[in-house]
């Protein structure tokens, strides 16, 4: 999986224990790890940033979304996409970065949960106070892009990829309950992964890392059990909902505006009120510039009984095999 791997351990990890425990902050390590995760020639590793305390680098393909704002103040690192103002957004980050590093960090988290609240993207955001070495670390509202993390003796491993963590912090340890889980349900529940110790970062979770120790927080717990809308009838919820939509599309379509727009079929609702929208709006059949379709799709050909999920006859590229593979999962590890 393309994206980011950061490892930092504390100066602390150092003291009072003989021997000390074994570094995970092995720059070379690291780089091999990550060349072994290059799924074909078109994968480049980069290191971005490193130093005695930490390491940052990514494994991506150029078209990958990685920005990296390396100022005199901060190293600030974005992967995803932010799809509204996406470049006003990121002048919002760096204003977001002297908050948290500031003095009032109270308040720099309250700023940071109503920017996450009203930023609509996939995105997750590593920055460093470079006069400090303190890092922050935090993802979107709905934790679209999946992070995975262990913690232990004053070090912390993230990674897009969890091989990663695995082979850096030579984990092999499987979660006997995740494993059950993963057995009954074909995924393991909550936070937990098949390895020992490492867990899926929540949504909109903040980290925050300095010389005295490693803080992470959740700034947001979705309660669907509160009806916040529940003065309104169905109809009008409908309505509301299939607005929000069509502006999430119509956001998606501008920030690929200049590149070929494929849609990944599931085989639900969710992808042919997206096919239909871009049936309407972004004409996804046989685009001038060369969104060429090869091959016809009859199950989202249906019937007009909702013009907002009538995707008629649009066409598709290429189906993907959405169909349980635990073999390969577990062989995996």
């Amino acid at each position: 999986m393309p994206g980011l791997s950061f490892i930092h351990e504390s100066p602390l990890l150092h003291k009072g224990e003989t021997p000390p425990p074994r570094t995970w902050l092995d720059a070379d390590g690291i780089l091999s790890i990550l060349e072994g995760l290059r799924h074909d020639s078109r994968y480049v590793v980069q290191s971005i940033h490193s130093d005695s305390s930490c390491h940052l680098s990514s494994v991506r393909h150029a078209q990958y979304p990685l920005v990296v704002l390396d100022s005199q103040e901060y190293l600030i690192c974005i992967e995803g996409c932010l799809y509204d103002s996406g470049d006003a957004k990121v002048g919002e980050i760096v204003t977001l970065a002297r908050a948290i590093f500031g003095s009032q960090p109270a308040a720099a988290r309250e700023q940071l949960r109503a920017w996450l609240a009203r930023t609509d993207g996939d995105f997750i955001v590593f920055g460093m106070e470079k006069s400090t070495s303190r890092w922050f670390m935090f993802n979107d509202m709905l934790g679209r892009l999946p992070v995975y993390c262990t913690l232990a003796d004053h070090r912390l491993a993230l990674a897009r990829d969890i091989t990663f963590i695995a082979r850096a912090t030579n984990n092999s340890q499987m979660d006997r309950m995740a494993l059950a889980q993963c057995l009954l349900f074909g995924y393991p529940l909550g936070n937990r992964t098949l390895l020992q110790n490492v867990f899926r970062l929540a949504p909109a979770t903040l980290i925050l890392i300095a010389e005295s120790g490693i803080q992470i927080e959740r700034l947001h717990d979705h309660d669907f059990d509160l009806c916040s809308h529940a003065d309104r009838d169905l109809d009008s919820n409908a309505s509301v909902l299939a607005d929000l939509f069509v502006k999430a599309c119509a956001a998606r379509s501008r920030s690929m505006a200049d590149s070929q727009q494929i849609l990944s079929l599931s085989g639900g609702l969710d992808y042919r009120a997206a096919g239909a929208w871009a049936h309407d709006h972004a004409d996804l059949r046989d685009h001038a510039r060369g969104h060429h379709i090869l091959q016809k799709h009859v199950g989202i050909t249906g019937e007009r009984i909702h013009a907002f999920l009538d995707a008629r006859a649009t066409r598709i590229i290429e189906t993907d095999d959405r169909g349980a593979n635990l073999h390969r999962l577990f062989h995996h590890f």
